[in-house]
């Protein structure tokens, strides 16, 4: 047996023994909580096709899915990509003062991930993978003559709708701390103005992937507005959203920061016909080495497979093959640090052009 086959077959075993890689994913893609009035067949049936619209959006990133025509068998089918399902009661504050809490039915539904991903892919969508972006949340808030920035372990109301909202759409986010740092950094003057120099100097520390300011107000006919910007590699986007409810508006905030990220990390229209490529790792010097980089590789949604195919000393060489564009892949991997780009003139990794395209990289170490 050759050198690089010994090696090969010693490392490929450490796998069997070695802990599968959590870190930067993102739970509860296929599952989903939607209220019911009772336990009737009718009624479980129309919950849980809402529960899978719900669950399909978190997955492709399309907050319209259902006027797509690509979706109609999906959602008529849904009963049929459930795995199981529970009822569950919930007790909520009564709307009425010095009144007890109100209890309320739900539906919990776990869905099939394996099934509609191939679903999807089959009717030319995209399937956003579980490593998804960060975004750390700058939200100012004015009530009356007051302003104030929300942290993490403040205003709990609000807190809990941003992270509702962001749990509606698959979106991990980040509340600042507000601490002494925090404070000498940026002030609600600063957020409140989207000073963006200010504000992403202050981010820093968090390392966020892309950042979001907000700043929401009642307006003098009692609704709600909120003017919002987000900030994601080198790009800025802003818009308005306004309600009669300020969980709607903050959801609106979610909803658009969801729709951008969605656009870059899950495109519809890009080719999702997948393809084989090389994946050359260089600064592998150890089995550790190697086996936190097939573990890492093996969890990232768009490969489909994944082989080694040489090792060299300090080098890795796998058979790749993909579900959609190569791009996708190399915008996932830039979103964590566990490699580092071997680049070329563009910037980002190497694509070489010998027999197989070959995508190459640097093991973080």
């Amino acid at each position: 047996m050759s050198r690089s086959k010994g090696l090969l077959l010693t490392w490929m075993c450490l796998l069997l023994f070695s802990g599968s890689l959590q870190a930067g994913k993102v739970g509860n893609l296929y599952q989903s909580t939607v209220p019911v009035t009772g336990q009737d067949t009718n009624e479980r049936s129309a919950a849980i096709a809402t529960a899978l619209t719900q669950v399909l959006i978190k997955v492709t990133g399309e907050s319209r899915l259902e006027e797509r025509p690509e979706t109609r068998g999906l959602l008529s089918g849904a009963s049929g990509f459930v795995q199981q399902y529970r009822y569950e009661k919930r007790s909520h504050p009564s709307p009425l003062p010095d009144q007890a809490p109100v209890d309320a039915l739900y539906l919990h539904v776990q869905f099939d991930s394996n099934a509609i991903n191939e679903a999807l892919r089959k009717r030319g969508l995209p399937v956003w993978g579980d490593v998804r972006p960060s975004t750390l949340i700058w939200l100012a808030v004015e009530q009356g003559a007051q302003r104030y920035l929300v942290a993490a372990d403040s205003e709990p109301g609000i807190v809990t709708e941003l992270r509702e909202a962001s749990a509606r759409r698959g979106i991990p986010i980040l509340l600042p701390l507000l601490d002494l740092e925090d404070q000498a950094a940026l002030s609600v003057a600063d957020v409140w103005g989207n000073f963006r120099a200010s504000v992403l100097k202050a981010s820093a520390r968090y390392q966020p992937d892309a950042v979001l300011v907000g700043r929401i107000y009642r307006q003098s006919d009692g609704l709600w507005e909120a003017a919002w910007a987000f900030y994601h590699d080198g790009n800025s986007s802003s818009w308005i959203s306004s309600g009669a409810l300020s969980s709607q508006v903050l959801a609106q905030g979610l909803e658009g920061t969801a729709d951008l990220l969605a656009a870059r990390f899950a495109p519809i229209g890009l080719s999702l016909s997948g393809g084989e490529f090389l994946l050359r790792v260089e600064a592998v010097d150890s089995l550790e080495d190697y086996a936190r980089l097939h573990r890492y590789l093996g969890a990232l949604q768009p490969i489909k497979s994944l082989t080694p195919d040489r090792i060299t000393a300090g080098e890795v060489q796998f058979r790749v093959t993909l579900e959609g564009d190569y791009r996708i892949l190399q915008q996932v991997i830039g979103l964590t640090n566990q490699l580092q780009p071997i680049a070329a003139a563009g910037g980002s990794a190497s694509l070489e052009q010998p027999i197989l395209p070959t995508l190459r990289y640097r093991l973080v170490q």
